[in-house]
């Protein structure tokens, strides 16, 4: 049994691609690792089964265990075409040296108590494909939830943005100093459920074509159509229409989008639980 949980634990350490580097604990900050993952066509109903039958039994055990804040499963709604993947696992963690350990052997057994690990193994390598991994920290947030995820979202907006380099500052600043009021300001009027940015940790260099990601968190499809019009923009501001036009050229002056894609909950622990049926009955 100990040379099966060896196995899967080499396995949980291999299938995220690589490893990082420990680094000291620092409180009050939320981490997110973002695995992209190619299931073939065909296959979405053996690869979801996979991930509600092995993985969120164990994941559910490292949220009890303090372990994790979270754990994700998105399956792409409207993504970009030259996107080889088509689901998405978010890891949330408050400590970044936790992205280092490989899950307990504790963990494991506690989920699965009479499981071949072997078995479960080989399940979840033929069951998808992870073609690489991200890690973003949390830079600001609007709206309440579990490591700052909305309990009710069952759709998310991922916004990917680059900002000059040399000037990350003034885009996170804009951020929060235009965004954050007009988003809760649509909180306010419950036609969003949150919103989140987060600043890319790894990878990095000049080959990474986005060094942002925002996160509208929706319960509605249909809201995603509400406009954010220079209205709404007005009274989240209290300011005049010459304001405003001040605080859209300050953010078309601080970033790029490099893409945005609709995606759909279709799993998660911590305080979220949505099923498949109620997927669908939102659709």
């Amino acid at each position: 049994m100990q040379a099966r949980l060896s196995l899967l634990l080499l396995f949980v350490l291999l299938g995220a691609g690589w490893t990082l580097p420990a680094v000291a604990q620092s409180a009050d900050r939320v981490f997110v690792q973002i695995d992209y993952v190619a299931v073939p066509e065909g296959g979405e109903t053996d690869y979801l089964a996979v991930e509600r039958e092995i993985w969120k039994p164990i994941h559910q055990e490292r949220v009890r265990a303090g372990l994790i804040e979270d754990w994700v499963v998105l399956e792409a709604r409207l993504a970009t075409t030259t996107s080889a993947y088509n689901y998405l696992t978010l890891t949330i963690f408050e400590d970044f040296a936790q992205l280092e350990s490989a899950i307990p052997g504790s963990i494991v057994a506690k989920a699965h108590p009479d499981a071949d690990t072997e078995v479960m193994m080989d399940r979840t390598l033929d069951s998808r494909d992870i073609l690489h991994t991200e890690v973003w920290e949390l830079v600001a947030t609007v709206g309440e939830g579990g490591a700052n995820r909305p309990e009710a979202a069952r759709y998310e907006v991922l916004n990917f943005m680059m900002a000059p380099p040399t000037a990350t500052a003034e885009y996170e600043a804009t951020e929060q100093d235009v965004w954050r009021p007009i988003h809760q300001a649509r909180i306010d009027n419950e036609t969003l459920s949150g919103w989140a940015v987060y600043r890319l940790v790894l990878p990095a260099g000049t080959a990474v074509n986005y060094n942002y990601l925002t996160i509208d968190y929706y319960t509605d499809l249909g809201d995603y159509a509400e406009p954010v019009d220079e209205p709404l923009m007005r009274r989240a501001h209290n300011a005049s229409a010459a304001e405003i036009e001040t605080m859209m050229d300050r953010t078309e002056a601080s970033r790029v989008i490099y893409k945005s894609e609709l995606w759909n909950v279709v799993e998660s622990v911590g305080d979220v639980r949505v099923t498949s049926a109620e997927t669908s009955a939102g659709e």
